[in-house]
């Protein structure tokens, strides 16, 4: 391969990496402004929300002008991203979808904490619908087409059943800490005496129990699909020999 053709492969990925930030961008835009609706509406149910959120939300919507507009983005300098303060200052670069992503992502995770603190759980997770939708078009397809038999059983046996195995393995740390974390509770609730050290160690464990409960259900849930995608792989082999 002439240097020519491998200068002219260079740029032309670089052009399609361009073309795909500038999109990331214009979808990043919705996701900006969901975001900004639901910091909206926790200041207008009376919540203060901290100067940093703000402060990320303006630098954030500067990137994305600077990614929308700028004519070459490979140009850009990791600290001129950095000159825009946030939550994600030196981390991420010259990428500049990255940084707007982080930004996002904080600002969001952010608001929901503090709106379960303040408001409650169920009201805040239904007041993070909006962004959860936003996000949505962002969400990069893994497999984009089956189309053969084999593609279809490899997808079952390997792909499927990989996200399956770490789900698993985190669900399984995940009710090994609320265990440790009810055993502990109680030892401390059992050696004080200070009532009110008891009353709110003993609302923490009835919460941390009721965790283990969800948490042993969403495992069930887990293993029946399990069972589905083996029958599915061996349904799909049985086709295959035909």
């Amino acid at each position: 391969m002439t240097n020519q053709l491998q200068e002219w492969i260079r740029l032309q990925k670089l052009r399609v990496n361009e073309d795909r930030a500038k999109q990331q961008c214009e979808l990043l835009e919705k996701a900006w402004e969901a975001i900004s609706e639901l910091t909206a509406d926790l200041k207008n149910k009376g919540l203060k929300v901290p100067v940093d959120i703000d402060t990320s939300l303006r630098s954030t919507k500067s990137l994305l002008a600077l990614c929308q507009s700028h004519p070459k983005l490979s140009d850009i300098v990791p600290r001129e991203i950095d000159t825009y303060l946030g939550f994600c200052v030196g981390c991420c670069g010259q990428d500049v979808v990255t940084r707007i992503k982080c930004e996002l992502r904080n600002v969001e995770d952010r608001l929901i904490i503090q709106a379960m603190n303040e408001l409650g759980t169920e009201p805040a997770l239904r007041l993070q619908q909006k962004t959860v939708k936003a996000w949505e078009p962002l969400r990069e397809r893994i497999i984009t087409g089956i189309e053969t038999l084999a593609h279809a059983l490899k997808v079952e046996r390997d792909v499927v059943s990989a996200y399956q195995r770490v789900v698993e393995e985190n669900l399984s740390y995940w009710l090994g800490v609320e265990e440790d974390i009810a055993d502990s509770f109680t030892k401390m609730m059992n050696s004080t005496e200070s009532q009110k050290t008891k009353s709110a160690l003993e609302e923490i464990i009835r919460d941390t129990k009721n965790h283990i409960e969800a948490l042993e259900s969403i495992r069930m849930s887990f293993q029946k699909i399990l069972v589905d995608d083996q029958r599915h792989a061996k349904m799909l082999e049985e086709l295959a020999q035909e």
